[in-house]
């Protein structure tokens, strides 16, 4: 019996997208299922780069602009005008689709949404929304199935017009090192708490005034409590931290296996990514948010702060006072609490599960 073939499309702006599909194959590929991942960037004769996303988070002005086009209703319209252009523009897409005859297309970003379901309009094409806010963009795709993280973004897609019975609540698929939160369960007060600070997903902060902040509030912070540092790629944050001497410090550079580390943690301080939020809420971990976001990333602030699983920040300067006002008032266990009502831990194996069962009805 031939093996059912998936195809999982992401693109490379950001890393959320490309983790998230790398979980979701990992989990097909267990049960059996043909599968691979494709960044859809690569076979695009458009130039299309990660800089354009990564200005409009850096410079405000732009950030503003990017964070008030991609909440606009006729964004849809816009995306749904253009798709003749990324058909054009995306031809080689459409032949890896052809070649690879995938019995399913499943797509962590709308863009991807959008050209699959016009190379390969006869087969189920599901989309992941890998954000806890909806973009209207979403809706320009002719979608089988959407997976999204909570009932606001069912509810709005519902109000557009999509089928319920084609929306799922199953969360932002994660990877398996965070589908537990047991340790988290076991909450109890502390008085030295457990800091890990991810910079991986703050590398956009390159410039010597964010790094030199970033330095002198990590330095504050591990006088007073644990501190674990992943700095992902940024070696001039990590050779700096290293000169300096703290028992209460631990500095890493890349890691394959976060979730070790994040679940001795009792608070995880990063930038508002999906899916580290996700990843961190599945292990029932609170978060200090750095920056108020634009766009996806504003989505992602405003949820997990409206239900008390995180508090922002807008400055790097402000990260050491908003851990001791955590601790002062006594706030953690609360955030422990709604961090493991919002976590998903299963998410991956759900949205899985049901694709495993489209595929066998279509036999």
């Amino acid at each position: 019996m031939n093996k059912k073939r998936v195809l999982i499309l992401y693109t490379s702006i950001g890393s959320g997208q490309r983790i998230a599909g790398e979980a979701i194959l990992d989990e097909l590929l267990l049960q059996g299922f043909d599968a691979k991942t494709e960044d859809i960037l690569a076979y695009s004769e458009m130039k299309i780069s990660a800089v354009t996303e990564k200005m409009a988070i850096r410079n405000k002005t732009l950030g503003s602009i990017y964070d008030f086009l991609w909440k606009q209703e006729f964004a849809k319209d816009i995306a749904n005008k253009s798709t003749g252009i990324f058909k054009e523009n995306f031809q080689q897409l459409k032949q890896l689709i052809v070649n690879y005859k995938p019995d399913a297309i499943v797509c962590t970003q709308a863009l991807a949404g959008l050209l699959a379901s016009e190379f390969l309009p006869n087969k189920p094409i599901y989309g992941v929304v890998t954000d806890f806010k909806v973009t209207p963009v979403w809706l320009a795709s002719k979608l089988s199935h959407y997976f999204v993280p909570n009932l606001p973004s069912k509810t709005y897609l519902l109000e557009k017009g999509v089928d319920a019975k084609s929306v799922s609540i199953t969360g932002i698929p994660v990877r398996k090192g965070f589908e537990s939160n047991k340790n988290s369960k076991r909450y109890r007060k502390k008085k030295h708490l457990n800091i890990f600070i991810l910079v991986g997903g703050l590398n956009q902060m390159k410039y010597f005034e964010h790094t030199t902040n970033l330095i002198n509030q990590i330095k504050e912070i591990s006088k007073d409590y644990l501190t674990t540092v992943v700095c992902g790629s940024n070696d001039i944050l990590k050779n700096k931290l290293n000169e300096f001497s703290s028992r209460n410090l631990k500095v890493f550079g890349k890691t394959d296996d976060p979730a070790i580390l994040m679940k001795e943690a009792d608070i995880i301080i990063t930038k508002p990514g999906g899916l580290i939020c996700a990843e961190s809420l599945a292990l029932g971990k609170p978060l200090l948010l750095i920056g108020k976001g634009y766009g996806q990333e504003k989505g992602n602030v405003d949820y997990t702060t409206n239900n008390c699983a995180a508090i922002s920040v807008e400055k790097i300067s402000e990260i050491a006072q908003a851990i001791r006002i955590i601790q002062v008032y006594d706030i953690l266990k609360t955030m422990v609490r709604n961090a493991i009502r919002l976590g998903r831990p299963k998410a991956t194996k759900i949205i899985v599960k049901f694709i495993m069962k489209g595929l066998s009805d279509t036999q």
